[in-house]
């Protein structure tokens, strides 16, 4: 199964996630994360430095203008991201046939970390 791109984390370098499944995230290495490591993305996700340091954006999931889009694909992708302390960001990223669709997806993926890897609420 096709593996898409599930969010990211940065703080000096840009660690992107990927999955097909929402439950099994993987490095660009197909290398698996820890639990742990998916507990610290879901605590940075829940820690924007102020509201103004996060933002939800919808565009169409394509490579760029030119490349042929697969049409098995979702057509909408919608990434949820914040900017916290130190400069560290998180992202975390939904997709689907519609604009809202992608947004709802993206909003059902970080409640479910939240509620399954940041079950103390925690925040930095």
């Amino acid at each position: 199964m096709k593996k898409y791109k599930a969010g990211s984390f940065s703080f000096n370098k840009e660690i992107v996630y990927y999955t097909d499944d929402f439950i099994n995230f993987y490095k660009e290495n197909n290398e698996k994360i820890t639990k742990k490591e998916v507990e610290e993305w879901a605590i940075l996700l829940n820690s924007p430095w102020s509201q103004v340091h996060e933002k939800y954006e919808i565009k169409c999931n394509c490579k760029d203008a030119y490349t042929q889009m697969d049409e098995n694909d979702p057509v909408w992708k919608c990434v949820y991201s914040i900017i916290g302390y130190d400069g560290i960001s998180a992202s975390v990223i939904g997709y689907g046939n519609t604009e809202v669709v992608a947004l709802e997806s993206c909003k059902e993926h970080f409640q479910m970390l939240q509620e399954k890897y940041n079950i103390d609420n925690e925040s930095l």
